[in-house]
C-alpha cells in the first residue's frame, strides 16, 4: 500500500469537515476505550446515533480502530520480552563476583528495568504524551504560566483530532463517498445526501502520470482508494501492485474457490483442487512479475548504519554467479555528532540529510536493480530484540541513525512499483560465512552469502554452504598475518568454527585494504555524503553500469 498526501488549496466548506473530524476523533476514543464492545451490535448502534455516523463511516472507524489497538499491543508484548530479557540479564549479573563495574551495570539495569515497567502499564494519550505531561507541570503554577498553558493546551488539542478514515471499495469508483478527478487536482467529499463539498489540492509534477493511470483504474472500478480527510490535507491510500498490474487476481480466484465448494465432491478432494488453484494464481502473479526481467537473476543487500552492500547474482544450474558487487558508504554522514538535543533545528536538519541521503540510495539501487533485469530482491529478515548493543557509540547507530523502517517502506515500495519478487532469509552467521568465502569488502561478502541463500532457500539443506577448509583457512590466513589459524582446521560446522573465532579473537571481517578487488567511487548520491563504491578484478576493462 502507498499512501499520498496532498495539500488542500481550497475547501468548499471547511467547517463541516471540521465538524465530522471531532465526531471521528470522539468515537475513536471511545470505542478504543471500549474495545471489547466491538462486536456488540446495539454498542454498534449508539455509535452511528452519538456521533452522526453510518454504517460504511462505523466500519471503516472499526478498521482504524483495530488497527491502531493490535498496533499497541504488539509495543506492549516487546515491552514484555524486553523486561524479562532485562530481569534475566540482572539475575545472571547478581550471580557474578562483585566489582565495581559490575554494581554499576546492575544499577544501570535495574533502572531501566524499572522504567519499562513505568512504560508498560500507561496507556495511550491522545494529544500526546509530552503535551499532557507539559501541561500537567505548568498547571502547578497557573497563575504565571496562564500564557503557556493556552498554547500547550491549544497543541493537545489540535493533536487529539483525528483524520477521517474511509475505506475504499473498487466497485464504487474506489470509494463511495468521493468523486476523483485526478487530473484536473479535483476531489468532491459526498458525506450525505444533498451535500457535497469540493476540495481543489496541489500536485507534484512526479505524481502527474500515476494519478492519469489511477484515474483510468477508478473510472473502471478496478481499484480501491481509501481516503483520510482533514481541513488542511487529503491522503489517498491504495495499492500500487493493482495499479502496476502485478496485484494477486483474488477477485476471479474467490469465484473458482466458491465453484469448488459447490460440488456435491468429498472433503479431501475439495481441499486438493481448491490448492491447485491457489498455486495456479500464485503463479500466474509469479510470471506477470517476470515479465521482461531475468528469472535467473537475484540482487541482495546486507545493510548496517555504516555501510549498504550489494550484489548481483545469476543462478546457474545448482550454483551461482557473481554479476556486479558495490556498496554504500554511509560513514562521512553517520559520524556527524552536534551534540545537541533533538528538537534542536540543526539536528533535525542533519536527520533530514540522513534521510534524504537514505531515500537516494534506494532510488539509486533500483535503477540498477531495473538496469540489470532481476527478477528477485533477497534481504534480511532481520529482527533485533534488544535496543542495548554493548556500547553507546553502536546503540547510537543502531537506533538514532539506521533509520531501518524508513529503508523497508522504500523497499517494499519500489518492489510493488517495480514487480520485483521480494525473498526474506534468516541472517544469521550470514557476515561470518560471507566473509570466509569471498573476497570483498564485509557487507559486499555478508550480501554474497544473503544472495546464495535466497537463491536455494527452498532447496533443503542448502542453508550453509559446504565447508571448504583450504579456502577458509587461506582467507583466515590472509586476515589475521602473521597469527596462527590452524584452530579452525578441526572444526566440522560453522557454528563450531564461528564460536572457535571468537573464543580466539581472530579477525574475519575484511575491510577495503583485505579486498582482492579493485575498487572505484562511482559517484556520490545527490545532495549528500553517501558514497557509492563498485567491485571488479584487475583484468576487467570496462565498469558495469553507473547510475
Amino acid at each position: 500500500m502507498i499512501t499520498v498526501k496532498l495539500n488542500i488549496k481550497s475547501i468548499s466548506d471547511k467547517r463541516f469537515v471540521y465538524e465530522k473530524q471531532m465526531n471521528y476523533s470522539g468515537a475513536f476514543r471511545k470505542l478504543y476505550k471500549n474495545i471489547g464492545l466491538i462486536n456488540n451490535k446495539e454498542y454498534y448502534e449508539s455509535l452511528k446515533t452519538d456521533f452522526n455516523m453510518n454504517d460504511i463511516e462505523v466500519r471503516s472507524l472499526i478498521s482504524e480502530v483495530k488497527s491502531k489497538f493490535n498496533q499497541i499491543k504488539t509495543g506492549k508484548e516487546k515491552l514484555e520480552n524486553e523486561i524479562i530479557k532485562l530481569e534475566q540479564d540482572i539475575k545472571q549479573l547478581n550471580g557474578q563476583p562483585k566489582t565495581i563495574k559490575l554494581i554499576r551495570n546492575i544499577f544501570k539495569a535495574t533502572k531501566k528495568l524499572n522504567y519499562k515497567n513505568h512504560l508498560l502499564g500507561k496507556d495511550i494519550v491522545f494529544g500526546g504524551k509530552m503535551n499532557l505531561k507539559k501541561l500537567s507541570y505548568l498547571n502547578n503554577n497557573k497563575k504565571d504560566n496562564q500564557a503557556n498553558i493556552n498554547i500547550v493546551k491549544d497543541l493537545y488539542t489540535k493533536n487529539r483530532l483525528l483524520p477521517i478514515n474511509l475505506l475504499g471499495e473498487a466497485n464504487q469508483f474506489g470509494n463511495r463517498f468521493f468523486n476523483f478527478d485526478l487530473i484536473i487536482n479535483k476531489i468532491i467529499y459526498k458525506p450525505k445526501r444533498g451535500t457535497k463539498i469540493d476540495i481543489n489540492f496541489s500536485c507534484y509534477k512526479s505524481y502527474q502520470k500515476i494519478f492519469s493511470k489511477l484515474q483510468e483504474y477508478i473510472n473502471n472500478k478496478l481499484i480501491p482508494i481509501s481516503v483520510r480527510l482533514t481541513e488542511n490535507y487529503i491522503y489517498l491510500i491504495f495499492d500500487e501492485e493493482i495499479l502496476n498490474g502485478y496485484s494477486l487476481n483474488t477477485i476471479e480466484r474467490t469465484k473458482e474457490v466458491k465453484k469448488i465448494n459447490s460440488e456435491h465432491i468429498d472433503k479431501d478432494t475439495k481441499t486438493t483442487l481448491i490448492k491447485e488453484v491457489y498455486k495456479k494464481y500464485y503463479k500466474d502473479q509469479e510470471n506477470r512479475k517476470l515479465n521482461n526481467k531475468l528469472d535467473y537473476r537475484y540482487i541482495a543487500f546486507d545493510t548496517n548504519p555504516d555501510y549498504i552492500g550489494c550484489s548481483i547474482l545469476d543462478k546457474i544450474g545448482d550454483k551461482y554467479e557473481i554479476v556486479y558487487a558495490f556498496n554504500y558508504d554511509l560513514t562521512e554522514l553517520n559520524n556527524l555528532k552536534l551534540g545537541k538535543p533533538s528538537d534542536d533545528t540543526e539536528q533535525i536538519s542533519l536527520n533530514d540529510k540522513r534521510k534524504h541521503g537514505i531515500c537516494h540510495v534506494w532510488k539509486d539501487l533500483f535503477e540498477i536493480v531495473k538496469y540489470y533485469r532481476c527478477g528477485y530482491i533477497v534481504m534480511e529478515d532481520l529482527n533485533l530484540n534488544s535496543k542495548n548493543l554493548g556500547n553507546k557509540a553502536a546503540n547510537r547507530k543502531v537506533n538514532n541513525v539506521w533509520y531501518r523502517e524508513l529503508s523497508t517502506n522504500l523497499i517494499n515500495k519500489y518492489c510493488n512499483r517495480n514487480g520485483i519478487i521480494k525473498i526474506e532469509v534468516n541472517p544469521c552467521y550470514s557476515s561470518f560465512i560471507g566473509n570466509l568465502t569471498n573476497s570483498y569488502i564485509d557487507s559486499v561478502n555478508a550480501s554474497i552469502e544473503i544472495c546464495r541463500r535466497g537463491i536455494f532457500k527452498f532447496i533443503k539443506n542448502n542453508f550453509y554452504p559446504i565447508i571448504d577448509i583450504g579456502t577458509i583457512a587461506d582467507t583466515m590466513s590472509r586476515l589475521n598475518k602473521p597469527r596462527d589459524v590452524s584452530i579452525i582446521k578441526d572444526c566440522n560446522s560453522w557454528i563450531e568454527m564461528y564460536r572457535k573465532v571468537r573464543e580466539t579473537g581472530l579477525r574475519y571481517r575484511a575491510t577495503a585494504e583485505d579486498s582482492q578487488y579493485q575498487s572505484v567511487v562511482v559517484n556520490n548520491i545527490i545532495h549528500s555524503r553517501i558514497a557509492k563504491i563498485c567491485y571488479f578484478k584487475e583484468n576487467c576493462i570496462s565498469l558495469p553500469i553507473i547510475s
